[in-house]
């Protein structure tokens, strides 16, 4: 089973909505997925898990692997999720979300 990690940079404020896009995004997926920072490892499936990037208790670059029969295509996403400023309309089309116009 082949496995890929990439560096990403998580941004030094992210909100539970934004946390919840991202373990929809990561969901949708059939592979593991997971993001470790300062010797600690994050289910990206499990909102509860995912919920540690809200308090801030990682911050800074950490790293994405993936393994599993689409990891390479989940590995790019998760990764472009990462680099995307939070909150744009970028993030939401990125993960699957309708955003109404204004």
């Amino acid at each position: 089973m082949a496995e890929y990690a990439t560096a990403c940079q998580i941004p030094s404020k992210i909100s539970l909505l934004e946390v919840i896009r991202f373990v929809e995004k990561a969901d949708q997926y059939d592979c593991y997925i997971v993001i470790e920072a300062n010797q600690i490892s994050i289910n990206a499936k499990s909102l509860l898990s995912m919920c540690v990037l809200v308090s801030g208790i990682i911050k800074g670059p950490v790293t994405i692997r993936t393994s599993g029969v689409d990891a390479k295509k989940a590995l790019v996403a998760m990764e472009r999720l990462f680099s995307l400023p939070l909150g744009s309309e970028r993030i939401d089309a990125a993960a699957g979300v309708d955003v109404p116009s204004a």
